[in-house]
């Protein structure tokens, strides 16, 4: 067995990442070679005076990128050489009867590839397929710009063919945004709970990301005009609609609240609306409400397919050329054919289709949990895509992961989204998406609602 203890001191983010992380650099440099044997988790929890559910939740992370390999009763080994570092996806790799429900993946329909056969057939026949090969002089065709324009307006987004940036998905708009209005050391907002892709965005922009404080019904607006006075804010970056993690539904009244503040502090809002399509009656978006200080991002990877790799941002007109300036510094422009597979699903139907049965398959799987897990949690709305489950007190969130590993349920806690020291703490997030049925979604909702009524297994924490 080796000594090996990482370095996680100067890390930032969950405990259990750093701690894979180092890993997986040690594996590349070598001080990690193929064959050696990790210390146990009890001991590698105890230098580093972490709890065991921490350590358990670090090197199943490393395990499931390839760097590692486990047998019962003879412990944990760093993998040899060419063997796979990631997976395409989680739901068709993953050990027989094991269920991951911390991937907000889209739940699958049953229409998808017969759709994408379609879409391609018809740009394979296309009469302009040679002018989808060249570069694309504003990153797409009119026509395209134009399709991808009313396919917003029909989600009730008020824009103009003229006023859309087509981006390669939603975390690369982004990116274009952060990118485009930020300087190192500039203070940027979220909810204190939100989504990691901007912490990331953070740490590489070098940004200081700070947390507003949340309640259940979303952003505190008296929390942001706290932030805004105490300091030179540039950006809040914001999800008001079923907000990830914890599902919220900002209303209304603290939608024009937060705009009028944002406002007065010269605040550029950035609306993550990813999960907006569920809620065709959702509150106005802030998009609507401020679109002079409102930069309005989606994409179609939740409520079509996340291999199409198309999303959307449509920033207030002075903001224009700096976010069409910074999509070509990135990457040029998004592939004309990609975004040609969305307008064919979108001109034959074949997109609405699949946003209806995302709809129905949401609302069934909503109503799953509700009946298993409804005595544990308030149930967001009905068409939510993820549950945000408070535990007992007599549970730890990283036990509770270890724990519900072992009865082959993979979940998230408040760990991977917060901002702020104990934000959200003693929280899971679970989502309803990623298992393949809803036979699936239910065992693995089952094993959920046992353990929270078990409690923990103390002598297994321990071990």
């Amino acid at each position: 067995m080796t000594t090996w203890l990482p370095d996680i001191e100067a890390r930032t983010g969950p405990r259990y990442m750093a701690i894979a992380q180092a890993l997986a650099e040690d594996v590349e440099d070598g001080r990690l070679p193929p064959g050696a044997k990790l210390p146990t988790h009890r001991d590698l929890a105890f230098r580093l005076g972490l709890t065991v559910g921490t350590i358990s939740r670090a090197y199943a992370e490393a395990q499931r990128l390839g760097l590692l390999s486990g047998e019962v009763g003879r412990g944990t080994y760093v993998r040899g050489a060419g063997t796979s570092l990631g997976t395409l996806d989680p739901r068709e790799i993953l050990p027989e009867g094991q269920v991951d429900l911390s991937l907000n993946y889209p739940p699958i329909c049953g229409i998808e590839e017969q759709a994408m056969r379609r879409a391609l057939r018809a740009v394979a026949d296309s009469n302009d397929l040679s002018q989808l090969l060249n570069y694309q002089h504003d990153g797409a065709t009119s026509s395209q710009f134009e399709v991808a324009a009313k396919w917003l307006r029909h989600a009730e987004i008020p824009v103009a063919s003229d006023r859309l940036i087509i981006t390669a998905g939603l975390q690369h708009a982004m990116t274009i945004c952060i990118a485009a209005l930020c300087e190192p050391g500039d203070i940027v907002l979220a909810e204190n709970l939100t989504y990691p892709g901007i912490r990331a965005l953070g740490m590489m922009q070098h940004l200081r990301l700070q947390g507003i404080a949340m309640d259940d019904q979303g952003l505190i607006p008296g929390s942001f005009e706290a932030a805004c006075s105490a300091a030179s804010i540039r950006l809040l970056y914001t999800i008001p609609t079923l907000q990830n993690p914890t599902a919220t539904i900002l209303p209304e009244n603290r939608r024009r609240e937060i705009a009028d503040i944002a406002r007065r502090h010269e605040v550029t809002i950035i609306e993550d609306d990813l999960y907006g399509f569920h809620l065709p009656d959702a509150p106005p978006r802030f998009a609507a409400l401020a679109p002079d200080i409102t930069i309005y991002l989606t994409s179609v990877s939740k409520c079509l397919m996340p291999g199409l790799r198309v999303g959307f941002a449509v920033p207030p007109e002075r903001l224009m050329s700096k976010l069409g300036a910074m999509v070509r510094s990135t990457l040029w422009m998004n592939a004309p054919p990609m975004i040609e597979v969305f307008r064919q699903l979108v001109l034959s139907g074949d997109a609405e289709r699949i946003v209806t049965g995302r709809h129905t398959e949401a609302a069934a799987r909503q109503e799953i949990a509700q009946r298993i897990l409804g005595d544990h949690v308030d149930l967001p709305h009905r068409m939510s895509p993820h549950l945000w489950l408070p535990l007992p007190e007599n549970w730890q969130e990283n036990d509770f992961v270890s724990h519900a590993r072992t009865r082959n349920v993979i979940v998230s806690t408040a760990e991977d989204f917060a901002l702020t020291h104990a934000a959200g703490e003693n929280h899971a997030r679970l989502c309803l998406g990623c298992p393949t049925s809803r036979d699936s979604l239910e065992t693995a909702l089952t094993k959920i609602g046992d353990l929270l009524t078990e409690g923990p297994d103390l002598s297994w924490s321990f071990a």
